[in-house]
């Protein structure tokens, strides 16, 4: 999992779509082997009587941190995704006019990737002049990556969540697995077995 987010976090505005699934499957594969192992984990360190409370608490936990994570790293990109959109337009020394004509609309990112509301956005900067076109293709182009800068430091921070987690798991107490008992015999006190 953790060379899956490093591996995210080095997507660029020009990495292909597979390159990026191809990341995203990594990730999958590396959270979705720890499911099963913690799981037997917790169950296998307590008793057969708190076998159903133990996985409760599992999934619980496991849903409230996802809730957690995905808020807190949202809320980092809301917050960082307009600095460097603004470094990465401030780099291309554009006209205050310019600036103004391609700040106005719509603020919805969902634009920078809908090809019938770039074709729009395109048409209507061509009517600024014949450099319109060409410059607006360096605006969208400065703004993802800003949005692949961005996207850089969260996938940083959550790969050093994750160095955390596998630091915690290096310290789990180790417990042998149990075999297959009848549940009385767990249940009978020692001195009568």
């Amino acid at each position: 999992m953790l060379v899956g987010l490093w591996l995210l976090s080095q997507v660029t505005v020009t990495t292909s779509r597979l390159e990026v699934v191809r990341d995203i499957v990594i990730v999958g594969a590396g959270l979705g082997s720890t499911f099963p192992l913690y799981l037997t984990a917790v169950q296998t360190a307590l008793p057969r009587n708190f076998l159903g409370v133990a996985s409760s608490q599992v999934q619980f936990w496991r849903q409230i941190g996802g809730t957690m994570g995905t808020a807190v790293l949202g809320s980092v990109l809301a917050q960082r995704l307009p600095v460097h959109v603004r470094e990465q337009v401030a780099n291309l020394h554009l006209p205050p006019q310019l600036t103004q004509a391609f700040s106005s609309g719509g603020s919805n990112p969902q634009t920078l990737f809908d090809p019938a509301q770039i074709a729009a956005r395109r048409a209507q900067a061509s009517g600024l002049g014949p450099q319109g076109a060409a410059t607006f293709d360096q605006v969208l182009h400065a703004i993802r990556a800003g949005l692949a800068t961005t996207l850089h430091e969260i996938f940083l921070y959550a790969a050093a969540v994750l160095i955390l987690a596998l630091i915690a798991s290096v310290f789990l107490k180790d417990v042998p697995l149990r075999g297959r008992q009848p549940a009385r015999e767990e249940d009978t006190p020692a001195a009568v077995a």
